[in-house]
């Protein structure tokens, strides 16, 4: 039996597409992006790049109304990340993962989270059933996506991520 496709892309640096930053960006500005490049694709104040190693340094404190912002590997790297977002993440972070509701680091992150939503647009608003990411260093969003995707969001600004994301969305709170 092979893999789910969350657990075997060979790319592990897609990036977020643009609108979607716009949407967590209604939450509040990012204050910290752990898993990012060094381009710094989605703008935040602070990042962790692969030279400062995420899962081993210190994560930095985010300023107030700020969001950390994490867009997970979609790969097997992916179950090393949970732990230390649930140890380490500050308040109001925001992940990005694949809705793998029958793994472990799934569940994990669901027992983390103050709220999950497990991304099923409504037909009224211009977004596809799956995210279209986008290929490292481009803004073109590559067809195809055969991953669901779920986002935990936890922190004081809980209400605020439901507010923008409800039609995006089912959420769980």
């Amino acid at each position: 039996m092979s893999a789910p496709a969350y657990l075997s892309s060979a790319c592990q640096d897609w990036e977020t597409p643009g609108w979607f930053l716009e949407l967590v960006r209604q939450i509040g500005p990012i204050g910290l992006d752990p898993c990012t490049t060094d381009r710094n694709p989605v703008g935040a104040r602070q990042i962790l790049t692969p030279a400062e190693d995420a899962l081993n340094c210190a994560w930095p404190a985010l300023r107030p109304g700020e969001v950390c912002y994490a867009n997970t590997p979609y790969g097997r790297a992916l179950a090393a990340w949970v732990p230390r977002i649930v140890v380490c993440a500050p308040p109001n972070t925001l992940v990005l993962a694949p809705a793998g509701t029958e793994t472990r680091w799934f569940r994990e992150l669901w027992g983390w989270a103050d709220v999950v939503g497990l991304w099923n647009p409504r037909p009224s608003v211009a977004a596809r059933s799956r995210i279209q990411f986008c290929r490292p260093g481009t803004a073109s969003p590559v067809p195809g996506s055969t991953v669901r995707s779920a986002l935990f969001f936890q922190g004081p600004l809980a209400e605020r991520f439901c507010e923008v994301f409800e039609d995006y969305v089912l959420l769980v709170v």
